[in-house]
């Protein structure tokens, strides 16, 4: 409403269009088919993936729904190769393979959190037992982290402004890249417990870690975010916006199932499930979800424009 009522009374900046341009409007549609079709093409894509999802998963078929994903992300980007401009279906490209080979790895985290010590407590909280986990409190881990996690994201952000904007997108990709990998290694000492056995206690190391990881999460966040909104051309914004946004988006639908797929290879798949939580391979899921995006770094070259960030592309 806060939107609505001030568009509908015209209080808003923007030009109303005249009576006779208001509607559908097909010579529009015609001369935006190829960004109509790939729209098409993605939404079905998505609504395939996400039925097969609900259909696959409860029958534990994450290998047939990891197949069914490569097809339609195959397909989808085929049709961006065929029908959009290099110009932009390359960077989209890049954009969705670096959403989807984040694999997403993380779905016991919480697990590894938050699992209690002793059978009573379990008994209270609901989560198994985990004799050496850091048994974190629900108000630690989800209220405490989450406004950290929020400060940290906004000092990124402002880092990115003051000494990065002027970079290549290239450089500054790259660079963020290798940043969010060594702070995602941190889970790695935190899941082999090395940290307390240099005597960091596990809050301490959690706040150091959180802090960390979302700064060079946003770093890593902002150069595509501002290549999205240089790609997008002129009269039809919303819409090329909305696609590379899309695509990024799928990718990350990609991730989820992959990454689960990849929990039930590590044996990962069962924790919060049973009495006793073990966390013996986590590492390795950790190691996975650092290193496999660095395949899309290879694509930079080939994908990114070279020019700066605060130039028009």
């Amino acid at each position: 409403g806060a939107v609505l009522v001030p568009a509908c009374l015209g209080w808003l900046s923007e030009k109303q269009l005249p009576p006779h341009l208001r509607g559908f409007q097909r010579h529009r549609l015609a001369a935006q088919r190829p960004y109509f079709v790939c729209s098409v093409v993605l939404a079905i894509g998505v609504l395939l993936n996400t039925a097969c999802g609900m259909t696959l998963v409860a029958r534990g078929r994450q290998a047939a729904l990891v197949s069914i994903a490569l097809t339609t992300s195959v397909v989808t980007g085929s049709t961006a190769a065929k029908l959009l401009p290099r110009a932009i279906w390359k960077p989209m490209l890049f954009m969705f393979l670096s959403s989807a080979l984040a694999v997403d790895t993380y779905g016991f985290v919480e697990n590894f959190y938050l699992d209690p010590a002793t059978v009573q407590e379990s008994k209270v909280t609901g989560y198994p037992v985990c004799v050496d986990c850091p048994h974190f409190s629900a108000t630690f881990y989800f209220t405490v982290i989450g406004i950290v996690d929020s400060m940290f994201m906004m000092l990124g952000s402002g880092i990115f402004n003051k000494y990065m904007r002027d970079w290549t997108y290239r450089r500054a990709l790259v660079v963020t890249q290798l940043l969010l990998a060594m702070a995602s290694l941190l889970d790695v000492v935190q899941f082999q417990r090395w940290n307390t056995q240099m005597g960091i206690p596990d809050w301490v190391f959690m706040l150091g870690k959180a802090s960390l990881q979302n700064t060079c999460s946003m770093l890593n966040f902002m150069p595509t975010t501002i290549l999205i909104s240089r790609l997008c051309p002129e009269g039809i914004e919303s819409t090329v916006f909305a696609l590379l946004a899309g695509f990024s988006n799928f990718g990350q639908t990609i991730s989820g199932y992959t990454g689960a797929y990849l929990l039930s290879v590590l044996g990962l798949s069962s924790i919060g499930q049973g009495e006793v939580d073990h966390f013996d391979g986590a590492w390795r899921a950790c190691v996975v979800n650092t290193f496999l995006p660095f395949t899309a770094m290879l694509l930079i070259p080939l994908l990114i424009p070279s020019c700066a960030m605060s130039a028009a592309l």
